[in-house]
């Protein structure tokens, strides 16, 4: 290897990891020198005094100084909390980068390869016996050492307001980029966005069983930090050349004592990612189903993108911008969303060639406006989460509007619910998903070519993208387009069916074949005025509706998906596929069969399937109990709660019925 050109050579140490790369220094003078700078190519920065020391001593090192290539500063910070309070949270353990690893290693270890649906159900498996060894840890500890521990903890989270105060935090930032000069780029990141926190590695947050997710402040989350870190660049003399801003809010473009050095910042940013936090109530970041929205807060929120264009402002002043990634706040409480003109304005960015943008609202004039301002740069494009605020938009409409007319466009991404109106909306796959679904990849291939007409939508909504081959039109069925052919009816007496992102029929077997009834599922993504909605935990009833399974395929049984629990479901629809209308007694009587008759023989199975390890004829148990016979059986004995009540009330108070009868 000593032969080989050092280009080769830092290629090479680019694809060995931390043991490797030590391993290399050891081997000779020549490669020494080459894995050197492979060795600290990342200071970590988390904002506690150990923290800022350790990294002063990095920024003077006389070679490790010369590695770090990117800063990234976790700026999670702990509150100061009372005995008890901070005895519920304190852990010993790793934080939740930490135990997604250990998940991972465990599964792996004991289980080998496995089902995505597998991997989930294992995954809530492990972490539960993984809480269990923590709690019996936690609960081992002497009360002296409890005390001490406390006392470390309360002088961490002082830290941790001290640092910005004192101005240590900002000190530490000048002398890294000041020192490392191969620094350009820089990840401020907070409450698992962007970046999985690691708080629990750092070594003065666990002196104190601490493991801080966010701010002091939720409605300013990461404000601070940003300011010092500007500062400390200006200082510096330091523009990055990439910025991540993760879980940061929105605003560092409204306080103006601060914008000035923010904007200089942002002057030579070429590559910018931002996600924007959701303005919780609750104080438990650890237990999102603690968490609630603050209201006024998210109102305060989008009149702050409204009312000024501080914003676009901002942005405009990365002139040289290549890179946007932009994911704003959006929750199924909020009434609204921040609208595309109000984050990117009427700029024009000449050297833009990827843009990412998530859960905005827009109009077909706005994005199509947006999008072929910068036609002759665009080469990758991810829409995710997109709402059409105009009554008289179509996303036909605005599809046509740019299909074909970025013609250096070389990948386009769509991910997600595109919404019209208040209910209509076209489906694309789950953001997380590393690829479109079928129908969104041959939508895809549409708007970048522009050829031919736009694919019209499948008649049934893919519940699940298998990854494997391209799509052809034999796949699915598929309607033809109408701008009014899903204007249905919509009242509180019968629910009818317009989409669905949940189909019941996943198998051969169909849903009618258990129960008589062509039923579809899926979540209500409508906007719902009011306060919070109660009883967002219980998904019992969901996981027996959802079992149009194979009994004999494991993967197909078990408890409701993940994303249909922990408070993600405002309201859930039940409709009939062949768009019928739908009593709602007998939706109501279909969801106490699930629930009262079903569940006690599917948690013995599921028990059963744990002890023995096999699920098919637990599972078949089960499907034996969902058949049409017994299902209308239930019905026809089954009374509403509202029928008994009418019931009761014209038994012992029949001149109220005769009075509501007459008027």
């Amino acid at each position: 290897m000593d032969d080989l050109p050092d280009e080769l050579l830092d290629i090479i140490c680019g694809f060995c990891d931390r043991p490797a790369i030590k391993n290399l220094r050891l081997s000779c003078r020549k490669i020494g020198r080459t894995a050197d700078a492979h060795l600290f190519p990342e200071a970590v920065v988390f904002l506690n005094r150990d923290s800022l020391k350790a990294c002063q001593g990095v920024a003077a090192h006389p070679i490790f100084s010369k590695t770090v290539r990117n800063v990234w500063i976790q700026a999670d910070r702990p509150k100061r909390l009372s005995y008890w309070e901070w005895w519920d949270h304190a852990s010993n353990d790793l934080d939740v980068s930490g135990w997604l690893q250990e998940v991972k290693r465990r599964i792996e270890e004991e289980h080998g390869e496995v089902s995505e649906e597998e991997h989930e159900r294992l995954t809530q498996r492990v972490l539960n016996a993984m809480r269990a060894e923590a709690a019996l840890k936690k609960s081992a500890i002497p009360f002296d050492e409890r005390e001490y521990l406390f006392a470390q903890a309360l002088r961490v989270s002082s830290e941790a307001e001290e640092i910005m105060y004192d101005r240590s935090f900002q000190a530490c930032l000048q002398n890294i980029l000041s020192g490392c000069a191969k620094v350009d780029s820089i990840d401020l990141t907070m409450g698992h966005h962007i970046r999985s926190a690691t708080t629990g590695y750092s070594k003065g947050f666990r002196q104190g069983m601490l493991h801080p997710i966010g701010d002091n402040d939720h409605h300013s989350d990461g404000f601070e930090a940003v300011a010092r870190l500007a500062a400390a660049a200006s200082e510096a003399g330091f523009r990055p050349r990439v910025l991540n801003l993760g879980g940061v809010s929105h605003c560092i473009f409204k306080q103006h004592f601060a914008i000035e050095e923010i904007e200089q910042m942002f002057t030579g940013v070429e590559e910018l990612q931002w996600t924007l936090p959701v303005p919780y109530g609750g104080e438990d970041y650890d237990n999102p189903g603690e968490l609630t929205l603050d209201h006024d807060a998210f109102d305060a929120m989008f009149n702050d993108f409204e009312d000024a264009d501080d914003c676009a402002s901002l942005l405009e002043v990365a002139s040289s911008l290549k890179r946007l990634h932009i994911e704003l706040p959006e929750h199924y409480e909020a009434q609204q969303l921040v609208r595309l003109a109000s984050v990117v304005g009427n700029i024009t960015w000449a050297q833009l060639t990827h843009v990412h943008l998530a859960k905005f609202e827009t109009t077909t004039n706005g994005l199509s406006d947006f999008l072929l301002r910068h036609r002759l740069t665009l080469t990758n494009l991810h829409l995710g989460d997109v709402h059409l605020s105009d009554d008289e938009d179509t996303w036909p409409k605005c599809f046509a509007s740019f299909a074909g007319g970025l013609p250096k466009l070389q990948k386009l991404d769509l991910r997600g619910q595109f919404l019209e109106g208040q209910y209509r909306f076209y489906w694309f796959g789950e953001s997380d998903r590393r690829r479109n679904n079928k129908y969104g990849r041959r939508l895809s291939q549409h708007l970048v070519s522009g050829e031919g007409k736009i694919p019209s939508r499948p008649k049934h909504y893919e519940t699940r993208d298998t990854d494997h081959g391209d799509y052809s039109d034999e796949d699915d069925d598929y309607e033809e387009e109408d701008d009014h052919a899903h204007d249905l009816d919509w009242s509180s007496e019968y629910n009818y069916v317009y989409d669905s992102n949940l189909d019941l029929d996943e198998d051969d077997e169909d849903e009618d074949d258990r129960i008589g009834l062509p039923l579809l599922l899926k979540k209500d993504i409508a906007k719902k005025p009011g306060g919070p909605i109660d009883h967002k935990h219980s998904n019992s009833a969901l996981t027996f509706a959802m079992m149009a399974c194979d009994p004999n395929d494991p993967s197909t049984f078990g408890w409701a998906p993940f994303h249909w629990q922990g408070g993600q479901v405002p309201n859930t629809l039940i409709v009939r596929r062949d768009r019928q209308p739908l009593d709602c007694d007998t939706v109501e009587a279909f969801g106490d069969y699930c629930e009262n008759f079903l569940q006690p023989v599917f948690e013995i199975a599921t028990q059963d399937a744990a002890e023995t390890g096999h699920l098919g004829p637990s599972a078949q148990r089960v499907m034996a109990k969902m058949t049409p016979e017994k299902w209308s059986r239930h019905l026809s004995n089954w009374e509403s709660p509202e029928k008994q009540y009418k019931a009761k009330l014209a038994e012992f108070y029949p001149e109220m019925l005769d009075g509501a009868g007459g008027a």
